[in-house]
């Protein structure tokens, strides 16, 4: 599922697995009528997301988070073998399925969704090869970019979603990578960008039916909704971020950076945490052993609104 980002690609998924459910229907891999033990694999950021969409649009459906933000007081193992056991869905990150991988292989997943799945857009990735070594007969991704920079990266989410349906790696590049690439130089010759425009043609015919994208303009042109308006706010930083990114430009980083000896990203994602708020650069408050946080002064409690100019 590539639809844009904004289209509800979420809501469309807990509902597509809430009419599974109701429809009580036996599948024949698993044996169960309805839906089956399944997993959710997402960035961190947004598993808490998805068990409050779950709440909120389908309930009956039991979910825990398989994570060390999770709330279950048992070892991991345990809450995998309880939720399948109940037919829940799991929710996890990349990074605790590939640390829990041999826990979660020996389970036959009716569903593995992978949101953002263009995160094992690398086919070597530690992430990558672990998802694909997850047992179920039905494999999701979403994301809305699904072709990002390389052929090589459509390749490895087309082969989660369907293994082997383009062929190995190599395989593929010979037939339609290759060529594609080739016909898209500003010097292919005329022979190289008809080659590249047909294998270009037939790869889309191979993957349409597996691929559902929809843009937003596309959706608008059924619904009658007002524009979306849109107000760009400049916020000043607080005197306590400016006074961290002054002394983040003036360190020896920054001199590292310019003598080449330290990449620029490692400055620039500083810098946007000072932006943001100074406790995610600095660390925040340095708290004692057994210190309670309703016991300090909120002022002085880490993420404190006061220090962030845009807050």
């Amino acid at each position: 599922l590539g639809d844009e980002m904004g289209m509800g690609k979420t809501v469309q998924m807990i509902s597509f697995l809430a009419a599974v459910h109701v429809s009580k229907i036996r599948n024949k891999h698993t044996g169960i009528p309805g839906l089956g033990p399944s997993m959710i694999v997402c960035p961190v950021t947004v598993m808490h997301q998805w068990v409050s969409e779950f709440h909120k649009w389908y309930p009956p459906i039991r979910v825990a988070v398989l994570h060390g933000t999770g709330s279950f007081g048992g070892s991991k193992p345990q809450l995998i073998k309880e939720m399948v056991r109940s037919n829940g869905i799991i929710i996890t990150s990349y990074s605790s399925l590939v640390h829990h991988l041999e826990t979660l292989m020996v389970t036959k997943w009716h569903y593995v969704i992978l949101d953002e799945g263009h995160t094992i857009r690398n086919p070597d990735s530690q992430v990558t090869l672990a998802a694909k070594c997850l047992r179920t007969p039905h494999r999701i991704i979403l994301t809305g970019s699904p072709m990002q920079n390389k052929l090589q990266e459509l390749w490895s989410l087309f082969d989660f979603v369907y293994p082997g349906k383009l062929g190995t790696l190599p395989m593929f590049m010979q037939y339609y990578g290759d060529a594609i690439i080739q016909g898209g130089f500003a010097s292919a010759s005329e022979a190289q960008v008809l080659a590249g425009y047909k294998c270009a043609k037939t790869l889309k015919e191979i993957i349409s039916p597996f691929m559902l994208r929809r843009m937003k303009k596309d959706v608008m042109e059924h619904l009658q909704l007002p524009n979306k308006s849109e107000q760009v706010l400049f916020c000043k930083l607080s005197d306590e971020q400016v006074r961290q990114y002054r002394g983040y430009l003036n360190s020896g980083d920054v001199n590292d950076i310019l003598s080449g000896r330290l990449k620029i990203f490692v400055g620039l994602i500083k810098l946007r945490k000072i932006c943001n708020h100074p406790d995610l650069f600095s660390g925040g408050p340095k708290l004692l052993r057994g210190d309670r946080e309703e016991d300090i002064p909120e002022e002085e409690r880490f993420g404190y609104w006061g220090k962030a100019g845009k807050m």
